[in-house]
């Protein structure tokens, strides 16, 4: 996985984490720890957006799917 999958893998499991119950998250992106907490639910998903959009496209169930080129067709 890339350093920009791995972010957001964590953000994922972050959000995750602060909707199913726990109070305080920490998750550490690129040697910095932030912590988020139920108040802040907004911002991850924020942050969670800005990743994908960095990444690359995702499906429909937030996997992260490849970009292809445009078909061409000879003849």
């Amino acid at each position: 996985m890339s350093v920009c999958t791995d972010n957001l893998a964590a953000a994922k499991t972050a959000l995750h984490s602060l909707l199913t119950g726990e109070q305080i998250v920490k998750v550490t992106f690129n040697g910095r720890t932030n912590e988020y907490s139920q108040t802040e639910i907004g911002s991850l998903r924020q942050y969670i957006r800005e990743l994908e959009s960095e990444c690359g496209d995702t499906d429909s169930n937030g996997r992260l799917v490849s970009r292809r080129g445009p078909i061409r067709f000879h003849g």
